[in-house]
């Protein structure tokens, strides 16, 4: 292995670090790997600590790299270090580039996987784009993944404090299958509208409506098929694999959600007070109802 480094990367020195990320990106070509950065510190950072000034091409004063595979099992949200998410093979390979001597050099490199196969890159799926690529790629989608955890549990939690506040009931919902499930904030005693346009006249559609902000998908999101027709402003939201419409975005509310009563859990809803919506007059029924206002916070 520290041949084919010394043919394809060396030690350095590197005039740039486009010069050494370009080398590192065809040594994991031919070897079959793929290396992140663990941690680093920038020149911009290192220019204000230092009096040498370090030219911007290098980016990096020093930076280690670590193999993918590298960490203990854990799962994202867990330890210390809760937005690092790490693959369960507690690979040991890794090197580190410093900036000195007016050059970029390569040191503490330890070249030898553990636990997992070296693949040449056509076919491992960790792999399949360019070394370079793959490090961005994976920043981008764990960053994505945590940021999105985030926002759904400061969500939720802003939820349960304002049901305390306000009198709301947290219900649970699904479809059939369970491939997609959720929760709604809601009173015990919903108004349950029943409209009797085309679609809904078809699909039996009976819901109640929330603020968007009351509403938090806990999982399906690619399990979900959606059909519009005729203004295309209905988001008739349905499970690919049952088929069952427990939520959807109706026409009358864009800014709310219209909810099933018969897809929530059995339980939180105490009563369903049904009231009638004129979906064959719709633009008559709508502007003497008062269905705009369910949907407001």
């Amino acid at each position: 292995m520290e041949e084919v480094w010394q043919s394809i990367v060396g030690d350095g020195p590197f005039s740039s670090y486009a010069e050494f990320e370009k080398k590192l990106t065809e040594y994991e070509r031919v070897v079959g790997c793929a290396f992140a950065k663990a941690n680093a510190s920038s020149v911009e950072y290192e220019n204000k600590r230092r009096k040498q000034i370090i030219p911007t091409e290098y980016v990096y004063a020093n930076c280690t790299f670590k193999c993918v595979h590298f960490g203990k099992p854990r799962t994202l949200s867990t330890g210390q270090r809760k937005s690092k998410r790490v693959l369960p093979l507690d690979c040991t390979a890794r090197f580190k580039i410093s900036f000195k001597s007016g050059a970029l050099y390569v040191s503490k490199k330890c070249l030898e996987h553990k636990y997992h196969e070296l693949v040449p890159i056509s076919s491992n799926l960790l792999l399949a784009e360019s070394g370079a690529q793959a490090r961005r790629q994976q920043q981008k989608e764990t960053k994505k993944a945590f940021k999105k955890k985030q926002t759904k549990a400061a969500k939720k939690s802003k939820l349960q404090d304002a049901s305390t506040q306000t009198g709301l009931t947290e219900h649970s919902g699904s479809c059939h299958c369970g491939a997609v499930k959720f929760k709604v904030w809601a009173p015990e005693n919903v108004d349950v509208f029943e409209c009797n346009c085309s679609i809904c006249t078809k699909k039996q559609n009976f819901h109640f409506i929330v603020p968007k902000n009351n509403f938090v998908l806990l999982q399906g999101e690619g399990n979900i098929t959606t059909y519009t027709f005729n203004k295309k402003l209905a988001k008739h939201t349905f499970c690919k694999t049952c088929g069952v419409q427990s939520f959807y975005t109706p026409r009358s509310n864009q800014d709310g959600i219209g909810v099933m009563p018969h897809c929530i859990d059995f339980g939180t809803i105490k009563s369903v007070n049904v009231k009638k919506f004129d979906g064959q007059n719709w633009e008559d029924s709508y502007a003497k109802s008062n269905i705009s206002v369910y949907s407001k916070e």
